[in-house]
């Protein structure tokens, strides 16, 4: 755990921890670490194996303790879904079956305080998908682009669509496709306190270098500047300053090697 105050680190040594993971998800709700999902690796002779998990726990960081999280009505095993915490609860949604690809279109609601997972709606809910975006805008959370793989397919595709979720209503509303960016997978999406940016990320084969800033009040998308814009990436992070939207690291699709260690500010 870093300390920002004192610059220092103090190593967390509870007992119980999840099982090591990665792919999965995590949120902070404010007091605590909420962990769940992802895939595990372990060496099987000269191959390495993977395994889903359907399992999590949380995270006190004042008691330095670890507790497992109920496992009754919890989602089925997944990687790759992005989660959002609400304020109350940690909304999970998507992801994929390592072996298979499989995307998943399906999600639900974890209660910290009561220990209990909930079914999300799955009416109108958007195509399946993974290694999309999810942001929280204090009443829905914004699911937008990834990539989907049905069963059977023997392809994976990018997307350009998404899809609101309103926990209190249960109900999911579509997100105008009209000027959205195109089609992408591994790009940011953070909130800006009324809208959604998008940027970057990779579609169609190419490293992409464009976005797209979604008003959800009138649905409706307006692209951003491409003047000045840090050479196309994915798997890049991005987050929300106050004013900017802050852009750094990432990679380079289909090059070995060919990380980035610079970034950029986008002012909208």
């Amino acid at each position: 755990m870093y300390d920002v105050v004192n610059d220092t680190w103090s190593r967390r040594t509870s007992s119980n921890p999840p099982t090591g993971r990665m792919r999965h998800t995590t949120v902070w709700t404010g007091t605590k670490m909420v962990v769940w999902g992802g895939t595990t690796r372990w060496m099987e002779g000269n191959m390495s194996r993977d395994a889903v998990l359907d399992d999590g726990a949380v995270y006190d960081p004042q008691a330095d303790a670890w507790r497992a999280m109920s496992t009754v009505d919890m989602p089925s095993a997944r990687m790759d879904q992005p989660a959002v915490w609400t304020g109350e609860k940690m909304l999970v949604w998507g992801g994929r079956v390592p072996l298979e690809l499989t995307s998943r279109t399906d999600g639900a609601a974890y209660d910290l305080e009561r220990d209990a997972w909930s079914a999300m709606s799955a009416v109108n809910a958007p195509f399946a998908r993974s290694s999309h975006s999810a942001v929280w805008t204090g009443k829905e959370m914004l699911v937008w682009g990834g990539q989907t793989k049905l069963a059977g397919a023997e392809t994976v595709s990018a997307l350009g669509d998404g899809a609101a979720y309103d926990p209190v209503l249960d109900r999911w509303r579509p997100i105008s496709s009209v000027g959205a960016p195109s089609p992408r997978v591994g790009h940011c999406a953070v909130w800006t306190g009324d809208k959604m940016i998008v940027w970057g990320g990779y579609g169609d084969g190419n490293n992409l270098a464009d976005g797209g800033i979604y008003d959800v009040a009138t649905d409706t998308w307006l692209s951003t500047r491409l003047e000045g814009a840090p050479v196309g990436r994915g798997l890049h992070f991005g987050v929300w300053t106050g004013s900017s939207l802050m852009v750094w690291g990432g990679d380079a699709l289909h090059m070995i090697g060919a990380g980035y260690g610079d970034g950029g500010l986008f002012t909208p």
